[in-house]
């Protein structure tokens, strides 16, 4: 089929080009629906893992309690007892210790802090003999003080110095001897103390030193009178831990020295001598009774014991919790007794080696006993010793308020679980077990003696447990690495690994494999471990648990895919989920134990993702490992900037060697090989893998072809931007030595194409008319209107003769042009859009640059007439800040791209040489233009010829306008490029390129540099959904960053055009460019994937009239810019010629 005699571009009648197309894309589409169904369908089968014997852990079974000495031999005489009336249990505060190694501390804490009135917490250590101080861990103090001053602001808090050393695992009684001997010492510390006090707003201080020389003993009370003296003045208090194993302090001498003391009624038997009740009834009492008979209770706080321990004959023993002592008897079937003499609890069992273990514990009927005797005698408080060991039902009768009897002994009967998560055990290891359930007392109550004496537990209460495994006195480390693989870091950590021999194990994000499946392999082939660290990076305690089962199997299915095997290390992507506090939190672990996967926690975290320095990430990790606070270091190879976890990598490794430590994976760590905790993918997986790995393949080349388009966007944009300013700025400057020219033609005609133009028509004409040019002709070439265009005319210019109409049958608007030139004689044509009104001076300003022989056509400037709608405000500043500047700049290489249909001059001769407008195309206007500079005429940018148009307000006609405008445009480009070889420099090097790469391509690809910044952000909102930490990663940043520059340029482009426009841009309308980028842009990205759909299928393009409203409520000189219409109408036809 053909229009006038020409093919149209792109045409294909057989639809070839359309069918393959669709091939192709239906094709790709159905085999990526496939990989994708079969990837989802794998996700949602977990995989079958082994079940691994982990060597650590033990099964229990009873043992008899063996007869024996149960005490100092303190026995309890009823007839002699005291009871108290239990009054003044409101007046007695109560107080509690606590400390930060402990996770069920801290749980404890948050759950009673409204429970008790002080709190002592063990945050500091005396450091050598110098008087300085160190925090036991500064982190997460600062963790407990932030949290103390949001939720329990009034809670009276003394913090705890005591002088263990932590690096050598003892209590330090020398160094405080030297520091007692010096005076400079003593100053020092006493300035840190009340420092530290006043920095944190404390109430005071607590002293706790054991082990002191004997010679230290009198200096030592000698200095809590000088500090005491140092605090009052400042109205802070000092408080001092006595225990009640020491006899070398009177009571009365030390009361005197400090505002009060903490007696520690406790440890009667404990973890360094033999086995026996923790603090038996009698024992406890007789405590008290020599403590205070010569001292008056208000000076006394009584710390009364809730913990248990388990004595290994032969070996070491351990402090517990008491749920934890609970878990060990209903684990080996054991029934827990309550000791008749001592009326403590206790128990006994053989571990799997067959040694015996013997446990005591304090719960919640000894705090009953205990608390009753403590009462008798009025003392300033009692405390809890401590948070975290003890048997919940202690609340019952310790809690502020509460005071021992009948009604609370029959609290004390039923023991209900723990509600934070129990901890147990050591190591890093973690297996929990999720069995909650409340426990029973049986009790026997003397209500003569205020006195339980005796108790059976009918139920054990169970708590919902985590068991710690695999810690070990050997100096082994295992290196971890989480967030990874990562390009840029991932590789670094491998070679000094490798320089330095060191096995690691790496917890990787399956997207992040997914997408670096060569580093995953170097990993696996350097004999590093393997864990599984979810898909995503989510935070699991607020997911689903189905989310949370695919984030796993995900990562699996990368793993298999990629290496052949799966893997049963499981590190949870945040601390909370590692080391949960909660039931809530702990159910990732649970859910991730009972699909077969050993959870791996962690110890030694330097906490290198705050880039706190290389030197602080190694002092941090050192420090932690010499106070043997674990074997497993956490560190990161992904997620963000980790040059300083690089850095610091291989000072870590020799620091660590030198102080005889060994590195392990965590496999060794765990006595397993790496085959059992990353086993061969089975026989029967490997189709399924195949699979997988095509589909994780091709999205890491979609991923990377986003990437790489990305870039290619960026660049584009700003140096089309830049190019373009720079071009326009050069022009401007050569314009000037045209401003002289006042050349006239000896004939000018103006033609207007007209078809079904009834609203406008007359304005337009009447525009011509208003024209300061003397003498001109005006041809109104009606295309065959089926309205009352021709009527119109005829009957508003009938009376005057330089208005002539011609009527001929519709065949569009580039067959109306060539009738209108084969019917004029003038020298000079001026084209225009009948929507289009001229500025009185354009006409003078188009014709005298035709005094240049070699200029065969010029461009005037367009803008639009109705900007008084947000649509038609944003093409008014396109037309200036894009489209006018754009003629203005490709001016200098004589390179424009077309002649707006709504303004621009022709020189006849010109027009005529290359046989006229061609109708072969949807842009009649930009292949007239193109076609005389290839034969080497000069066409100029005249931005002082002004001409208003109307531009489209709705949405629908907008983009069937610029449908037709860039589908023509195409069209052009193409013909053009065929003929390529023949094109002049300007053409072939910047017009052509200019319209296929940055109009066309650039115009595709640029949603996708908007695509990549709004995806993500939305991985980080969906972070922010899961993670409830709102902050936009490192790759947003960086996306974002790049976009900004982008948009800034834009947005300086902008202002440069407004600046060089003639007419007097409206400067309001320029933020209005900001916004352009997130409304408007979008409509012109659609028009150009529809140009393009259009291009392949190749079908017959119409013109799509444009329904016009006139420009009649508009003053031509004052209406703000905006964009040429251009009319495209039929083919030509015979016609007749008629002079209204």
């Amino acid at each position: 089929m053909t229009n006038g005699g020409k093919t149209p571009i792109f045409y294909d009648p057989k639809g070839r080009r359309w069918t393959i197309f669709r091939i192709i894309t239906g094709s790709s589409g159905v085999l990526a629906a496939v990989i994708a169904s079969c990837f989802f369908l794998s996700i949602l089968e977990t995989p079958s893992l082994p079940e691994l014997r982990i060597s650590h852990e033990t099964k229990l079974r009873p043992a008899a309690i063996l007869a024996g000495p149960l005490s100092t031999g303190a026995v309890l005489d009823l007839k002699q007892r005291r009871t108290s009336q239990s009054g003044n249990a409101q007046s007695v505060d109560r107080y509690a210790f606590f400390n930060h190694w402990d996770e069920n501390s801290f749980a404890s804490l948050r759950e009673h802090a409204g429970d008790i009135d002080v709190l002592v917490p063990e945050w500091l250590h005396l450091a050598g003999a110098a008087g300085e101080i160190t925090h036991d861990d500064s982190r997460r103090e600062n963790h407990v003080r932030l949290w103390l001053k949001k939720s329990a602001p009034n809670l009276k808090v003394l913090p705890l110095i005591n002088n263990y050393d932590p690096t050598r695992r003892l209590w330090d009684g020398a160094s405080v001897g030297a520091l007692l001997a010096s005076a400079e010492a003593k100053a020092a510390l006493t300035r840190n103390l009340l420092g530290y006090a006043q920095e944190g707003g404390f109430a005071g201080i607590t002293i706790d030193f054991k082990s002191l020389p004997d010679e230290a003993t009198g200096p030592y009370l000698h200095f809590i009178k000088e500090l005491k003296s140092a605090f009052s003045a400042e109205g802070l208090e000092v408080y001092v831990v006595l225990p009640a194993y020491e006899t070398r302090f009177e009571t009365v001498e030390l009361a005197a020295v400090t505002d009060r003391i903490i007696l520690l009624a406790y440890d009667e038997h404990w973890e360094g001598g033999v086995a026996g009740p923790l603090a038996a009834q009698a024992w406890f009492e007789k405590q008290l009774e020599e403590r205070f008979k010569l001292v008056d209770g208000s000076k006394i706080v009584v710390a009364i014991g809730s913990y248990a321990v388990d004595w290994q004959e032969g070996g070491r023993a351990k402090r517990l919790p008491v749920s934890a002592a609970w878990d060990l008897a209903a684990d080996a079937g054991i029934e827990v007794r309550f000791h008749s003499t001592a009326l403590n609890p206790t128990f006994a069992y053989h571990d799997e080696t067959g040694a015996r273990h013997v446990v005591w514990m304090l719960d919640g009927t000894t705090m009953f006993n205990q608390i009753d005797a403590a009462f008798v005698m009025s003392p300033a408080g009692i405390a809890l010793a401590r948070l975290g060991t003890e048997d919940p039902s202690v609340w019952q009768v310790f809690a502020r308020g509460k005071k021992p009897d009948a009604n609370t002994a029959k609290l004390l009967e039923n023991v209900e679980p723990s509600r934070s998560v129990v901890y147990k055990g050591e190591g890093e290891v973690l297996k929990a077990t999720d069995r909650v359930s409340a426990g029973r007392r049986i009790i026997s109550y003397d209500d003569r003696y205020n006195l339980i004496t005796d108790q059976r537990m009918a139920e054990l209460p169970r708590s919902l447990t985590i068991t710690r495994l695999g810690h070990t006195d050997e100096k082994l480390i295992a290196l971890t690495f989480d967030d990874g693989p990562s390009r840029e870091f991932t590789p670094q950590i491998l070679r000094i690994l490798r320089e330095k021999d060191v096995k690691a194990t790496f917890f990787v994000v399956g997207a992040n494999a997914a997408l670096e499946p060569g580093i995953l392999r170097a990993i696996y082939a350097d004999g590093h471990d393997i864990g599984n660290h979810t898909f995503t990076h989510p935070n699991l305690s607020e997911i689903p648990a189905a989310q949370l089962d695919l984030e796993l199997n995900a990562t699996q299915r990368v793993l298999e895919s990629k290496l052949g095997v799966r893997t049963t290390l499981f590190r949870p992507p945040f601390v909370k989920d590692i080391e949960p506090e909660t039931r809530d939190q702990a159910r990732t672990l649970v859910s991730s134990a009972a699909m077969g996967y050993i959870t791996i926690g962690l110890k030694i975290d330097p906490l290198d993702w705050e880039r706190p320095g290389a030197l602080e990430i190694v002092n941090r990790t050192i420090n932690y490992a010499m106070a043997q606070r674990g074997n497993i270091v956490l560190l990161h190879d992904a997620g963000g900037d980790r040059s300083q976890t690089v850095e610091a990598l291989p000072m870590i490794i020799d620091e660590l060697r030198a102080r005889g430590f060994r590195f392990v994976t965590v496999s060794e760590l765990l006595g397993l090989s790496r085959a059992e905790v990353m086993p061969p993918l089975p026989q029967e997986g490997r189709m399924m893998s195949w699979v997988n790995d095509l589909g994780f393949s091709l999205a890491r080349h979609f991923t990377n072809a986003l990437g790489v388009v990305f870039i290619l966007g960026l660049v584009l944009g700003l140096s089309r931007l830049c190019l373009v300013a720079v071009a326009a700025c050069v022009q401007t400057r050569h314009e000037k030595r045209r401003r002289g020219r006042s050349w006239r033609p000896q004939s000018v005609a103006v033609i207007v194409p007209a078809y079904n133009e009834e609203n406008v028509i007359c304005d337009c004409v009447s525009s011509l008319l208003q024209s300061r040019y003397p003498d001109f002709d005006i041809i109104v070439v009606d295309d065959g209107s089926t309205d009352g265009t021709a009527k119109a005319v005829r009957e508003a210019f009938r009376d005057n003769p330089r208005v002539k109409l011609c009527r001929k049958p519709n065949g569009g608007k580039a067959s109306a042009l060539n009738w209108g030139i084969a019917r004029t004689q003038a020298e000079i044509i001026v084209a225009i859009d009948a929507d289009t009104r001229l500025d009185p001076n354009a006409i003078s300003e188009l014709v005298r640059h035709f005094e240049d022989p070699k200029v065969g056509a010029v461009a005037g400037a367009v803008y639009v007439g109705n900007a008084n709608r947000l649509l038609t405000q944003f093409q008014a500043i396109e037309y200036i800040s894009s489209q006018n500047l754009d003629r203005r700049a490709l001016e200098i290489v004589n390179g424009i791209t077309v002649v707006p249909g709504a303004i621009g001059a022709w020189r006849r001769e010109a027009v005529l040489a290359v046989d006229g407008y061609d109708t072969d195309t949807l842009a009649e206007d930009a292949d007239l233009t193109l076609k005389i500079e290839r034969v080497g005429w000069r066409v100029i940018h005249e931005s002082r010829a002004f001409a208003l148009t109307e531009a489209p307000d709705g949405i629908g006609p907008f983009l069937k306008q610029r449908f037709r405008w860039m589908y023509g445009t195409l069209q052009v480009a193409f013909k053009n490029l065929m003929m390529f070889r023949r094109q002049p420099a300007g053409l072939k090097y910047v017009t052509l390129p200019n319209v296929l790469i940055f109009q066309f391509l650039f115009a595709l690809i640029a949603p996708v540099v908007d695509l990549v910044l709004v995806l993500s952000i939305a991985a980080d909102l969906w972070d922010y959904y899961t993670r409830f930490t709102l902050e936009l990663s490192d790759r947003t940043w960086s996306v974002l960053t790049y976009w900004l520059i982008l948009q800034t340029v834009e947005v300086l482009v902008g202002v440069l055009a407004f600046s060089l426009d003639r007419r007097g841009a409206p400067w309001l309308l320029l933020p209005l460019i900001v916004l352009q980028r997130f409304c408007y842009r979008q409509l012109l990205y659609w028009v150009a994937l529809k140009a393009a759909a259009a291009a392949i299928r190749g079908g017959i393009m119409g013109w799509g009239k444009l329904q016009r409203r006139g420009l009649k409520h508009l003053d031509a000189n004052r209406s703000p810019p905006q964009l040429p219409i251009q009319l495209r109408l039929p083919a030509p036809s015979p016609v007749r010629v008629e002079r209204s």
